[in-house]
């Protein structure tokens, strides 16, 4: 079994999201980047899951992170945009 294969994860971070059950959905990309660390979606999905529990700052810190890494990625860009 390849444990790199990582929709699964998303998919059930965005379900968990999408019920506001947002410490499983944090748990499911938490897994996801750690997982596939080049992957700017997972790590926007964290930032979102982070401040949709309640921690901004956090939630920022991820966003200039995704960035740094993948500078053109725009929906990180957005979020930073409207809650930085």
């Amino acid at each position: 079994m390849d444990n790199h294969f990582t929709p699964p994860y998303m998919h059930l971070g965005l379900i968990y999201l999408n019920e506001k059950n947002y410490a499983e959905a944090r748990l499911w990309f938490a897994a996801m980047a750690e997982i596939d660390p080049e992957n700017p979606d997972a790590a926007n999905n964290l930032a979102i899951a982070t401040l949709a529990e309640g921690d901004k700052d956090a939630a920022i810190a991820l966003w200039k992170l995704v960035l740094q890494k993948h500078p053109t990625y725009e929906m990180a860009r957005k979020n930073l945009e409207l809650y930085g």
